[in-house]
């Protein structure tokens, strides 16, 4: 499939609908908007759907995007997301955001399993910009409980749309730089 059969398969797959503002502004960059998200980031890698939503989740939450996360919640449930899963993602960035608590108590709860709770918190450090040391202890976390060079390099893709090209690199430099020493 071309690139446009592929983004409008994997909209309507992920959001059944209109994307961001029902293209009441600007329909033109909310089609290119609609060809990165569902025509290549969507396509990239080997994550499933449940964590490639998990980990966009993230990304929104992170970097305080709130007027679309409500669609990406109902898209998060459409991929089998379980709502405990969902909520356990958004408890997970809460420190790093800025919520005054005890982070090592987010890391006892249940429902997420460590690997995907590391890849969380990694995605949510690296969608914040300018945590370069943390988000190269928690790529080599995520090395230590089993993840991948690959998973993480994935996962911080998936997060590109919505924080941009230097954040996105910054990230893979962490994850580049961990890996060379391992």
């Amino acid at each position: 499939m071309e690139r446009l059969n592929i983004a409008e398969k994997n909209h309507q797959d992920w959001f059944g609908g209109p994307y961001f503002s029902d293209q009441q502004y600007d329909p033109e960059f909310e089609e290119i908007v609609r060809k990165f998200l569902c025509g290549d980031v969507l396509v990239h890698g080997t994550l499933s759907n449940v964590q490639r939503a998990l980990v966009m989740l993230t990304a929104l939450t992170a970097s305080q995007t709130w007027k679309p996360l409500s669609k990406y919640v109902l898209a998060a449930l459409d991929m089998g997301a379980a709502p405990e899963e969902i909520k356990e993602t958004l408890y997970q960035c809460a420190p790093y955001i800025g919520v005054e608590k005890v982070k090592c108590a987010f890391y006892t709860r249940g429902t997420l399993d460590l690997k995907m709770r590391e890849l969380v918190t990694f995605c949510a450090i690296c969608c914040l910009g300018g945590c370069e040391p943390q988000a190269k202890a928690h790529a080599g976390a995520n090395l230590s409980v089993g993840n991948t060079r690959d998973m993480l390099i994935e996962a911080i893709t998936q997060c590109l749309p919505f924080i941009g090209f230097p954040r996105t690199l910054n990230a893979i430099s962490c994850i580049n730089e961990v890996t060379a020493e391992k």
